[in-house]
């Protein structure tokens, strides 16, 4: 007697597990039907991107610190908050030089339209972060009106500590994907590794 309540205790048991396995796979497959794996919309350096009634041409990526940064560009050099001092001593960039064109019939502020959903995502090491944006030309600023063109470079900071040390020789090889947007399509300007950086010491 008692051997049939276990043996109908464990096929009650059994059919419970098997329709939550099939509610459990029912719900994965419809999941996937409403939500695809994103299309892959991938580009390299120097290749046109059309985003946002811009035409927009990733130029170059690179690693540098505050004395690079500012040597290179004049527009940082104006400003006070990238100094060469203890503050700033452990402190990275990465930095992403674009051309880009306003085909638009509407001005374009790169601050707003265009940082919003930009960021620069490094693989395997993790890296991932959102920029600010300064013009090339020390006389210009970041409003691009409708035919007009201008050299941007979006900058992203690497913060280092003792806490969170970066092997910084490990991320400047990674992948980094600027990613313009990740869903539905994943539209991405790709760099295998740097194209220029500061001197590394990781000892």
């Amino acid at each position: 007697m008692q051997y049939k309540r276990l043996k109908k205790r464990h096929i009650v048991y059994i059919v419970i597990l098997v329709v939550w396995l099939a509610a459990c796979i029912t719900g994965y497959i419809n999941v996937n039907r409403r939500f695809p794996h994103p299309a892959e919309d991938f580009y390299s350096k120097g290749d046109m991107v059309e985003y946002e009634g811009m035409e927009i041409t990733a130029e170059e990526l690179s690693y540098m610190d505050a004395a690079g940064f500012k040597s290179r560009y004049q527009t940082v050099s104006q400003d006070n908050w990238i100094r060469n001092d203890d503050k700033y001593k452990d402190r990275r960039w990465f930095l992403a030089k674009f051309n880009m064109k306003n085909v638009s019939d509407s001005k374009k502020v790169v601050e707003l339209d265009i940082l919003p959903n930009l960021q620069l995502t490094g693989y395997p090491v993790g890296y991932s972060n959102q920029g600010q944006a300064i013009t090339v030309n020390r006389d210009e600023n970041t409003v691009i009106m409708p035919g007009e063109e201008k050299e941007i470079v979006i900058y992203f900071t690497v913060a280092n500590s003792p806490s969170r040390p970066v092997n910084q020789k490990k991320l400047i090889k990674s992948d980094f994907y600027i990613d313009l947007s990740v869903y539905p399509d994943h539209k991405a300007i790709v760099f295998h590794g740097v194209d220029d950086s500061c001197d590394i010491d990781d000892s």
